[in-house]
């Protein structure tokens, strides 16, 4: 009985879902420095930092800086490779378990960095 359940935990898990986490981190830099980070509308803090995120969902981020204007930059989310792992090892049922638990993307980026442009009309 102890096998079985093993063996049924084994098909059940698709690739991605052993090799990837749901969340993920970003490193968020700018020029200038202490630019203010808002994810999906939220402050989450000044640059330089990392950033923790739900890799399963398009995130826009979004920079300000007195004297510069804002800037939106949005990180979406990729086909994992791991993706793939599936068809050599769980065949369609990992490929369909990936899919349904949202585990069969990762996000496109690990590192933003952003050269702010200066706002022309504040001097």
């Amino acid at each position: 009985m102890k096998y079985l359940l093993i063996t049924i935990m084994l098909l059940l898990a698709g690739c991605c879902s052993t090799m990837e986490e749901t969340a993920g981190v970003i490193t968020v830099t700018s020029i200038p420095t202490n630019a203010t980070i808002l994810l999906n509308g939220i402050e989450r803090g000044h640059t330089p930092a990392v950033v923790h995120i739900n890799r399963d969902e398009t995130q826009n981020f979004l920079l300000k800086h007195a004297g510069y204007n804002d800037t939106k930059y949005i990180v979406k989310q990729v086909l994992s490779p791991y993706f793939f792992g599936n068809i050599l090892i769980w065949g369609i049922l990992g490929m369909i378990f990936d899919g349904l638990t949202g585990k069969a993307t990762v996000i496109a980026k690990k590192k933003i960095h952003v050269d702010m442009k200066p706002n022309k009309k504040e001097k």
